[in-house]
């Protein structure tokens, strides 16, 4: 059967037809299969190519045809169990394992992407199509430096090469590098303003480097009776010259229970304290400083407070940050009341060693006004075991210590030494390209000084965001901590947020 290809859906709707009085007829379904590819009609395309399989399972050019049309149709996990399965049985076809490779970094299998490539490499050699699909994989892995070092000597002999100029904005924004990457877009809309590659990047670097404003509000309750509400609203302006403006304000209200030990010392049971803040951020290179200074009132004290820090990215997969900040220690109405003050250096470490794994490193000292100190360090390597279409899945451990050298009644929880060690999961939904729902799953044991043996902890929190890559979003978030010392002491406590987030 043939037909004209600029009229794949008239055809379509004939051979629905002839298929439907002969389902197992194999030239019906090749017309079929072929007809709803022409017409974009994927999922038609995808049901033809399987039911051929099953009539003519040695025939390894339909898993291939199979896994090309799931690959456009989005049905990613199709098309990856589809191109395994003809190069199971075709494993010298080079092209293949490069498409292999663009469908699971599609996905966000990164680390199998890299796989396939290095199959590729093994039997075509390190060429042009294998240096193009490498850095793409590497950009949206945030490998960003190799990926630029790989697409530079490509974009001198091709400047005005669509799918590496698309590269390059996908990197240079993985790296924060506003100016280039915005100069980098201007370059992809120029040679393809319409696009859907150029409006998906679009949206990407909108995502990462819009100005935004959040209100955005939360309330936490625990077992100690104590309860805390915050309003949260902030604005940035972020410059193409790599500074980010900034301005926010937090107030919240803190109340506690009469004979908790949180109230305050007079017998008050609450608490405010509020503050005003202008910052400030430059990106320079590999470095990023930032700086906070703001005004804060807490019950019957004021204070000038501010934060200091700068962020340190020497090479990929590596992040060093330090901060030091100097404010009220709001902790509960007894320590907002006391108008106890906090000067606190906090560094961290993030390294990914390789595309499956990530080790966090967090580390925070305290010097309290009361004559305290207080030191927390907090370890948590965690390992990728899926990246499919719908989702993500990240397992993991925590190792956690907290500490203080002196035991007061001023209203938060100083113990000589806690400990809490846990298994960890971090499952993420992808409902949709600009809607996720994530879960952060820990499930361990903890005790202090003054439990001689180790006791259940865990905690939970879900967070669902919508508009990921669009100018309006909302994110709302929700949790519980269950049998684990909180900051105020309680074993027991939850936690609701909310904000609407508008990006310009």
């Amino acid at each position: 059967m043939t037909c004209h290809p600029h009229q794949p859906l008239a055809a379509l709707d004939a051979i629905e037809r002839a298929v439907a009085l002969s389902p197992s007829a194999v030239d019906f379904l090749r017309a079929r299969a072929t007809l709803a590819t022409w017409a974009q009609d994927y999922g038609k395309a995808q049901d033809s190519y399987r039911r051929l399989l099953e009539l003519q399972p040695d025939d390894h050019e339909l898993a291939l045809n199979l896994a090309r049309v799931s690959a456009w149709g989005g049905r990613t996990d199709s098309a990856v169990d589809a191109y395994r399965q003809y190069l199971r049985h075709e494993p010298a076809a080079a092209a293949v394992w490069i498409e292999l490779a663009r469908t699971e970094g599609w996905r966000g299998n990164y680390a199998a992407a890299f796989e396939a490539l290095e199959h590729y490499e093994q039997l075509a050699g390190p060429d042009e199509a294998y240096a193009r699909e490498s850095a793409a994989v590497l950009a949206r892995s945030g490998r960003a430096d190799k990926a630029l070092d790989t697409l530079e000597p490509m974009l001198r002999e091709k400047p005005d090469d669509f799918e590496l100029n698309l590269t390059r904005t996908v990197a240079l924004t993985m790296q924060g590098h506003r100016r280039e990457a915005a100069s980098a877009l201007e370059e992809v809309r120029r040679l393809q303003p319409d696009a859907p590659d150029t409006q998906a990047v679009e949206r990407l670097v909108r995502a990462a480097q819009a100005s935004s404003a959040d209100p955005g509000v939360s309330v936490y309750g625990d077992s100690n009776g104590l309860e805390v509400q915050r309003v949260t609203p902030r604005a940035n302006v972020s410059l193409t010259t790599g500074t980010v403006l900034s301005v926010g304000s937090v107030h919240e209200m803190l109340t506690a229970p009469l004979g908790s030990g949180l109230e305050q010392v007079g017998g008050d049971l609450d608490a405010r304290h509020d503050q005003l803040w202008i910052g400030a951020a430059q990106q320079a290179g590999i470095f990023n400083v930032h700086g906070r200074i703001g005004q804060s009132r807490a019950a019957d004290h004021n204070l000038t407070g501010y934060t200091i820090g700068a962020d340190l990215a020497p090479f990929d997969g590596l992040r060093l940050s330090v901060e030091r900040n100097f404010g009220f220690f709001v902790m509960s109405p007894r320590t907002v009341g006391l108008g106890l003050r906090q000067t606190g250096d906090h560094g961290q470490v993030e390294w990914s060693p390789t595309l499956s794994s990530h080790i966090a490193v967090d580390m925070l000292h305290q010097a309290l006004s009361d004559g305290n100190r207080r030191w927390e360090f907090t370890i948590s390597p965690r390992h990728s075991v899926a990246r499919t279409e719908r989702m993500n899945l990240d397992l993991g451990v925590v190792v956690s210590q907290l500490g203080t050298t002196k035991n007061l009644d001023n209203g938060y929880y100083d113990p000589k030494r806690y400990e809490y060690y846990a298994a960890t999961a971090f499952p993420y939904w992808k409902v949709r390209e600009s809607v996720g729902v994530g879960l952060s799953l820990a499930a361990g044991v903890q005790r202090d000084d003054l439990s001689p043996t180790f006791r259940f902890g865990g905690n939970a929190t879900a967070e669902a965001t919508f508009g990921i890559y669009d100018p309006w979003g909302f994110k709302v978030s929700g949790g519980g901590i269950f049998n684990q010392r909180l900051g105020n002491g309680a074993f027991r406590g939850y936690g609701v947020s909310a904000s609407v987030i508008r990006r310009f």
